[in-house]
Order: C-alpha cells, then structure tokens, then sequence
C-alpha cells in the first residue's frame, strides 16, 4: 500500500514541489523536485529513467515542460539523471529551447554518456557558487566531493531555506515516507557507512552545511528532514565513522601500519641525527683555526636539514699554505652528505699532492668513481693561501663567485672563475678554472655557497644579487674581524627573511682575513 497518493505533485515548500514515484518493489526510492518561480521550474535530480513518464507528466502539470529553465544534476549516477538525454529531448519538444543543466565539471564528464547534444554551465566556475535566478532568487551550490562521487555537490535555495542535499541523508528503508519519522537517523545509518568513503569527507561536508538557516533538507534518496531533524542529522555526521573505516579489521592494520611506520621513522630521524653530528665533527675545529696568527677566520655552517649537502674544509698544507674548500652538493638528506664525507677523505689524501688548486679538484673528480656513477654532482670552490709569497691561488669547479676585499683601496670585487662541477667529466672532461692574485694585510676572501645569497623573504626576494653581491660587499669593513663581518651577513640575511623564517636551503659562509 502506498504511503501517500504519489500520483500528484506534492507541495514540500512555499516554491518546492516533490515530482518522484514510490516504488514498493524497491526500497531505495528515488526524489525529484521542482522549484517553480513565476511558472518557471528548475528541476533538481531528475531521476531514473524508470520514472520518466511519472516526472514529465507532473512537470507538466506544474509549469509545461517549455517552462523549464534549468536542470541540476548533483552527481552522475543513474538514478539521479539517468534520464536526463530523455528529458531534455522532452523539453526541447514541447519548445523549451533555453534550459542550462547546472554540474560539476566532474560530474558533466561522466554525464554527457546519457546521450543527447547536452550543454552543460558548471556550478564550480560559479563566482562564490551563486547562481541568481529571475525576481533576485538564489541558488548556491555547495561542493561535496566524494559523498560519494568527486564532483557530488548539495544545492540550497535561500528563499524557501531549503537543501537539496543529494545523496547525503538518503537511505534505503522499507517502511519508506516521504517525510522523515524520529528514527530516521538508525534507518540511514547502514546507507552511509557503506556509501561514504569516510568520515573526514562527511565532517567536511557537514562544516560547510551548518553555515546554513536550514528549514528543510531534502535528500535524493530517503525523507524530507524537517528543521528540528536536520540540525540533529548535521551534528550526528560530524563524527560518523564510514567507508573503510567501518571495517574493523581494516582499522586494526591500518592503525599497525601506521605505529610500524612511526618506530621506522623515529629510528630513521635518530640515524639522521646521528649522522648530522657525525658530519658537523668532521668541521674545521674553530679552536685550532684561532691559534694561526697569520690569518683570522669565522665560518658559518648550518644545514637546512639534519644531513647537508654543504661541506667546509680549512686546513694546512705544509708550512706556509693553508687551503680552504667550500662543498655544495646537489641536493639535501644521506646521500649528498656521504659525498660530503666522502670528499673529505680524499681531500685528506691528496691536498699535499699540488699546489694547485684546480689539479686537485680535478684528482678528486677522478678518484670519487661513486659521484658519476651514481649521478650525483657538485660544486666547489678552492683555494690555497701561500704565506709565504702572499698569493692566493683560486679554483672554481662550478662554485659562487668569490669576493675578494683589498683593504688598501677600501673596495670589493668578485672574483668569477669558469669551471665544470664535479661528477660530471673525467678526466680531460672535468675543466676548472683557477687564478691567482696577492694579498695584504687586512685583506677579506668570502667563500660560501648559494643558501645565504638566493634564501627569500615572503616576497620571494632573494637576500643578494649573485653576479654583484653588492648587499654583502658593503658589509665588509676594514677595521671588522673576520667573525664581525660573518655575523653582519647572518643578521642582515635574517633581517631580510623576516619572523620566524628560516633559510630554505644549506648555507656555508667562510671569511678568511689577512692578519
């Protein structure tokens, strides 16, 4: 027996009209509906295709179907607009030639294989969702993804405070009415916790729904929700548990998988961290570098993660030289800073081989196999200080510009060298650049890589200008020591960032002053 004669159009608002069939062979029953203004409709979800004769005839009856304006389609499933080709068809026939159909650009993908020539306006590309229909009423559609299609949407009509909510608050019932009972909420709960994907997608939907005056909420499936009903409905989604969180032995994995993934990663950090420290050891030890009362240096290093890609050596080679390295590897994390280590070692084993700069950036290309081979390249930049004759000799395997200061004119200047970085040649392949120049007393050589010159602001201004490196070459004084030269670089570029912005990327400055 039928709940309700559902043989007429059944007035649900002052503008809102049910135009959907009960079926008593099917317990998911299907809702259409009509907003008439100014004997105009727009149907919302017109339905299956096993309803159409019922739908037209009531829509007929209501406003002719020449009258009809605009088609909603909140998702794309059958027995939301199955029977849309044929409706449109329907329209056009009777001389409807201007109805929209209102979607989601993801769902009109799927929606144009119902047939028909279908045009469809998309209710994303809406300014604020707004959609302002004759006499100043508005419809705004509400964006859903996932409950339980990606481009799902709800509508809400503001003149009769109503929201046509899909397939949200729908259910299958077999003492189905068309207006909602108190226990309602047990009889749709079965529907959504197998038709929703999970619950983060439902609370999404409900924060937006509750931003709403909602009189009525009218579902596509299941019943009409009074006012009273649907700020229960609302708060009762907001932590509904669903989809494949509703299996409890998916949980239960899920949550091992989860722990199992946090132990690796806390003994992954500890490792990270314990190879940081190991790399920071491995430093030029401050101490020692004071104690050298022929040059005075300050370095700044410091990793834009707990392993750098960036690498400092200052070390003496023989009696009167002293040679200083500045590494940048392409890259952060393990790999880059092995290399680092890697560098090092050989650096060790063959500073003393030359004097020359550019020969031994060149041996260690040659002899670190592992670079090439395992596509990992890298910048460098060296020099070796002869105190004895005061020259400084400089190599650039692809390294910074250097910034030599000469104290007798006061005056700055970049020094650019053209050179391959390592690991990409061997051999007669690797080409690096290397010159030399005297030095004095007071005299400033800045090494660094590009973190200090190239981190941005909340701009995205960099700090300084790589081919002038004016901002750092005013900062430069005489009467400065080498750690009072390094620390107005570091506040000046911390000025720059701005609160509470760190570098985004390795940074390495060394300043080497000529006592």
């Amino acid at each position: 027996m039928k709940p309700f004669n559902d043989e007429k159009p059944i007035k649900v608002s002052t503008h809102v009209y049910w135009v959907g069939t009960y079926d008593d062979q099917d317990n998911f029953q299907c809702n259409a509906y009509i907003i008439v203004i100014n004997g105009r409709g727009i149907i919302v979800d017109p339905g299956s295709v096993l309803y159409f004769e019922n739908l037209i005839r009531k829509v007929d009856e209501l406003v002719g179907l020449r009258h009809v304006s605009h088609i909603i389609a909140q998702h794309q499933d059958p027995d939301v607009c199955g029977n849309i080709a044929m409706l449109v068809d329907a329209i056009r026939s009777a001389g409807g030639t201007n109805c929209k159909i209102w979607t989601h650009t993801r769902t009109a993908i799927l929606s144009r294989h119902y047939g028909a020539d279908l045009k469809f306006e998309y209710s994303n590309q809406l300014p604020d969702g707004k959609l302002i229909l004759e006499g100043g009423h508005i419809l705004e559609f509400i964006h859903t993804p996932y409950l339980h299609s990606p481009g799902a949407l709800a509508t809400y009509f503001h003149a009769d405070k109503i929201l046509f909510s899909g397939d949200i608050f729908g259910g299958v019932m077999k003492d189905w009415q068309l207006f909602a009972d108190d226990n309602y909420l047990n009889k749709i709960t079965s529907f959504h916790e197998e038709y929703m994907p999970a619950k983060e997608f439902l609370l999404y939907a409900m924060t937006k729904f509750e931003r709403y005056d909602i009189e009525l909420i009218a579902p596509q499936h299941g019943s009409i929700l009074n006012k009273e009903q649907s700020l229960e409905m609302i708060e009762a989604f907001k932590n509904f548990e669903c989809g494949l969180f509703i299996d409890q032995k998916f949980r239960d994995e899920l949550q091992a998988a989860r722990k199992l993934i946090e132990a690796q990663n806390k003994i992954m950090n500890q490792e990270l961290s314990m190879a940081g420290q190991f790399q920071k050891t491995l430093l030029p030890d401050k101490s020692i570098i004071k104690r050298d009362n022929r040059i005075d240096v300050a370095y700044f290093f410091e990793p834009y993660s707990q392993v750098s890609g960036d690498f400092l050596i200052i070390d003496t080679i023989g009696e009167h030289h002293m040679g200083v390295m500045v590494i940048d590897v392409v890259d952060h994390g393990v790999t880059s800073g092995l290399a680092t280590i890697q560098l090092k070692t050989l650096f060790d084993e063959y500073k003393g081989a030359s004097l020359s700069p550019a020969e031994v950036l060149k041996t260690i290309n040659d002899k670190a196999f592992s670079i090439s081979e395992n596509d990992i390249f890298l910048t460098a930049s060296y020099a070796i200080f002869d105190f004895k004759n005061a020259v400084v000799t400089i190599a650039s395997a692809g390294g910074m510009p250097i910034i030599h200061y000469r104290a007798w004119k006061d005056e700055s200047r970049l020094i650019v060298l053209i050179g391959n970085p390592l690991g990409i040649g061997e051999g007669d392949e690797c080409q690096i650049g290397e010159e030399s120049y005297r030095f004095e007393k007071n005299d400033v050589v800045i090494m660094q890589t590009d973190g200090l010159i190239d981190c941005t602001n909340a701009r995205n201004e960099p700090f300084d200008k790589l081919k002038s490196q004016e901002k750092l070459m005013r900062l430069i004084k005489k009467e400065k020591s080498a750690q009072e030269v390094l620390d107005a670089f570091i506040e000046s570029a911390h000025h720059h960032l701005g609160k509470d912005k760190g570098f985004d990327d390795d940074v390495t400055v060394a300043v080497i002053k000529i006592r």
